[in-house]
């Protein structure tokens, strides 16, 4: 193997790839997110193994007073240890067990009657709080797999909304 062909390899060019696919969201209801990865290469490479997660930022603030604090919701370890040849597609489904954070606009419990109307007084008060707060929530599943021998680990990142 040449010098060139080893840094490469070590850097994770033109080495293995990984493509995610998932629904577009999700309910925080459910127990699971289910998904499936593509894993590709055009030299050979050993995987250790690859890891699922679900991860929330959560953006507060403008300009140099911006902070972001991400969460991991959910993980999911898949079996690894194995070669990827050339040209080889490997291809695997999970199910990624998830808990949703609560969040001010999903509040209710306060329902209340005025005038013949009802209304939800929690629910309203937590999505003026949501407003107030400017805070943006959003999460995206990652998929890192572990190749042994690789500097930079191929991975794959992909949005997805949690629904009330």
């Amino acid at each position: 193997m040449s010098f060139f062909k080893k840094v490469k390899d070590k850097m994770g060019i033109g080495g293995a790839s990984v493509q995610l696919q998932i629904p577009d969201h999700a309910r925080k209801s459910d127990d699971f997110i289910s998904g499936n990865i593509t894993l590709t290469t055009k030299s050979e490479q050993e995987v250790v193994d690859i890891t699922v997660k679900l991860v929330e930022s959560r953006t507060t603030g403008r300009g140099e007073d911006k902070k972001t604090r991400k969460h991991t919701r959910g993980e999911v370890k898949l079996p690894g240890n194995f070669t990827i040849a050339p040209g080889d597609t490997k291809e695997f489904s999970f199910d990624l067990p998830f808990q949703a954070s609560a969040e001010w606009k999903d509040l209710s419990g306060g329902e209340v009657e005025f005038k013949g109307m009802k209304a939800d007084l929690l629910k309203s008060v937590g999505k003026l709080a949501a407003m107030a707060s400017s805070e943006i929530v959003e999460h995206h599943i990652v998929v890192v797999a572990d190749v042994k021998s690789a500097w930079r680990d191929p991975s794959a990142k992909q949005l997805i909304t949690l629904l009330s």
